[in-house]
């Protein structure tokens, strides 16, 4: 949560500030219904996230705004596929 909200606080854009509260509630909410918290086997959704988001904050640190970008594009449709929406 703190990261998703320091990621929305850097693009310095107010719209993507104000949706972060509902897109962690609605993520949040996915995931619970996920098939993958239901499973013996590790959760490759969560391993997902963790590559997807280490990549976005690798480049936000080196200020490579585009390639941040990029990344973060990547995420969310990994994000929407792994959970199903």
């Amino acid at each position: 949560t703190q990261m998703h909200i320091a990621i929305a606080k850097a693009t310095h854009n107010q719209v993507i500030q104000r949706l972060v509260p509902f897109l962690q509630d609605s993520v949040a909410e996915a995931r619970r219904r996920s098939r993958y918290m239901h499973s013996v086997t590790p959760d490759p959704t969560a391993a997902n996230a963790v590559v997807t988001h280490r990549q976005v904050v690798e480049y936000m640190r080196k200020g490579d705004a585009e390639s941040a970008g990029v990344a973060m594009a990547y995420h969310i449709k990994r994000a929407l596929i792994d959970l199903e929406l």
